[in-house]
């Protein structure tokens, strides 16, 4: 799975997750952190 999060104007995350749905949810996890600060 491949995901693109705009963090703010400036910056941009990338995550690709490979494995099963828990990596897939660590990865969901990690986005909503990095977003939020």
């Amino acid at each position: 799975m491949q995901k693109f999060f705009n963090v703010n104007h400036k910056k941009k995350l990338y995550i690709e997750t490979y494995g099963c749905q828990m990596n897939f949810s660590d990865s969901e996890i990690i986005g909503s952190v990095m977003i939020n600060n």
